[in-house]
């Protein structure tokens, strides 16, 4: 479930003022019949006061887990970025390495895996990500092991 919002003032060199928004207006009424009455009934759950204090339980894991995969990390010597308002994490791979070769590296060295940059566009090369997405357990132990394989 979502909303989309397309401002009437949205235009850009092909598309005037209105004019997009009349299209999306018209495709939502005429391709789409809406959410499902179950999937209605999940998102009014989801944003009751006990939907919100159990999705903010989950945040609060998945950020705690981000936490230590960053503090480990800046431990290890890896240059990060983000983990702050998202689960991801991303490091800068060692000595210029290319995302893939990193990825085999760490594979091979830590037992570990991480989502190579280059699958994010090709100013992502030198970069791979990991993800707070997890047990807290799981993550431990690929911490771990990459702790060992790189101190």
């Amino acid at each position: 479930m979502g909303w989309t919002i397309v401002p009437r003032s949205l235009s850009n060199k092909k598309i005037e003022k209105g004019q997009l928004n009349s299209i999306w207006r018209r495709r939502q009424q005429t391709g789409f019949n809406g959410a499902s009455v179950i999937v209605q009934e999940g998102g009014i759950a989801a944003l009751s006061s006990e939907g919100i204090k159990e999705s903010n339980k989950n945040i609060d894991y998945y950020m705690t887990n981000t936490a230590l995969i960053k503090s480990t990390c800046n431990k290890i010597g890896f240059k990060s970025y983000g983990g702050t308002n998202a689960p991801y994490v991303w490091l800068k791979t060692p000595q210029k390495m290319k995302s893939w070769d990193f990825f085999d590296f760490l594979l091979k060295k830590a037992s570990t895996i991480c989502a190579p940059g280059i699958g994010f566009g090709s100013s992502c090369e030198d970069f791979f990500r990991l993800s707070g997405f997890a047990k807290k357990e799981d993550i431990k132990g690929a911490l771990r092991c990459m702790q060992r394989a790189f101190l």
